[in-house]
């Protein structure tokens, strides 16, 4: 993706979904079919930054600073990890 040109998006916890934090890790639970998705503690800081309102962008400039890796590298792994968690109906982006 390039990263000049694509547009900060901002998500919420997909509907039926109940997310709980579990130490390090994160918990999603869907209500309507109970299955569980245990997201590691990389995926869980994602989705806290995420929830607290940050932009898909603002997190990822977040995580490259606590992690320390370049923020390219970090944008490709939240691309990735966002495919993912809003393909499992765990986030769904929010409309603007």
């Amino acid at each position: 993706m390039d990263l000049q040109t694509s547009t900060a998006r901002r998500f919420q916890a997909a509907n039926d979904v109940v997310l709980e934090r579990m130490g390090d890790t994160m918990l999603a639970v869907h209500l309507g079919t109970d299955k569980i998705i245990e997201l590691n503690e990389t995926a869980a800081h994602l989705v806290d930054l995420l929830l607290g309102g940050s932009t898909d962008r603002e997190a990822a400039a977040a995580m490259a600073e606590v992690y320390d890796v370049p923020y390219a590298v970090v944008w490709e792994n939240v691309e990735n990890a966002l495919a993912t968690l809003v393909a499992e109906s765990v986030l769904a982006e929010l409309d603007d």
